[in-house]
C-alpha cells in the first residue's frame, strides 16, 4: 500500500468516510514531514485512533513525543525515538558527535561545510560522512552535497541539546555561514566570474 494510503485508510476506518480534500492535503504534508519513513508513517496512522489528522499534523513539531507508541513487537520499532536511538547507539562516540553537529544544517551542505562546522579536518569529515551515508543517516544529493532527512535532523538536534553542545555547534555554523557570505561578497567585486555564477 502506498504510504499516504495507510493514513487515508486508517482515517476512513475511524470516521466511516473518505477524508475531505483539506484532510488529504494534511495527510500528504504528514508523509512529507516524516520523510516518507515507513515506521514513522505507521506510528502516525496508529495515532489516528485517538487524534484527528490535523492534530497529528500539528504534533509533528514534537514528533518523538507524538510517535511514541505503536503495535510493533520489537522494542526498537515501538516508537520513532526508539528506532532513531537504536541506530544512533551503533555509532562510536566521535561519529555520534559528528552526526549531532551536522544536524544544525537545515539544508544541503558540502564536505567543506561539514569540516568547518564539525571542527575536524577534511579527511576525518569525509570518512565520517561516508560512514553516515552507508548507515542511511545522511543522504547524498545529486549535486554531490549531503543532507539530513528532517526526522533525522530533529533527532540530531535533540541529542545535541541533551549533550549541552547545541549553542556551540550553532555558533560554529553561524561563523562558517558568515565567512562564506564575506568570501562571496569579496568575489563580487573581483574581476572574472562572479560569486553569483557559482
Amino acid at each position: 500500500m502506498e504510504l499516504s494510503g495507510l493514513l487515508i485508510e486508517t482515517r476512513a476506518e475511524q470516521h466511516g468516510a473518505t477524508p475531505a480534500y483539506a484532510e488529504l492535503a494534511v495527510i500528504l504534508d504528514i508523509v512529507r514531514r516524516l520523510d516518507g519513513l515507513p515506521l514513522a508513517i505507521e506510528l502516525a496512522a496508529a495515532r489516528l485512533h485517538t487524534l484527528d489528522v490535523a492534530e497529528v499534523g500539528a504534533g509533528l513539531d514534537h514528533r518523538f513525543d507524538l510517535l511514541s507508541t505503536g503495535y510493533r513487537t520489537s522494542p526498537r520499532h515501538g516508537s520513532l525515538g526508539a528506532a532513531m536511538s537504536w541506530s544512533f547507539s551503533l555509532l562510536d562516540r566521535r561519529l555520534q558527535q559528528i552526526f549531532e553537529d551536522l544536524s544544525v544544517f537545515t539544508a544541503s551542505f558540502s564536505l567543506a561545510d561539514a569540516t568547518a562546522v564539525c571542527g575536524v579536518d577534511a579527511e576525518a569529515a569525509a570518512s565520517a560522512l561516508d560512514q553516515l551515508v552507508e548507515r542511511s543517516l545522511v543522504m547524498r544529493t545529486p549535486d554531490r552535497c549531503y543532507v539530513l532527512l528532517e526526522t533525522l535532523r530533529a533527532f540530531g538536534v535533540e541529542q545535541l541539546a541533551a549533550d549541552g553542545r547545541l549553542d556551540r555547534a550553532g555558533e560554529r555554523h553561524a561563523l562558517h555561514q558568515l565567512s562564506s557570505i564575506e568570501a562571496a561578497d569579496r568575489r563580487l567585486v573581483e574581476p572574472g566570474p562572479t560569486a553569483l555564477a557559482e
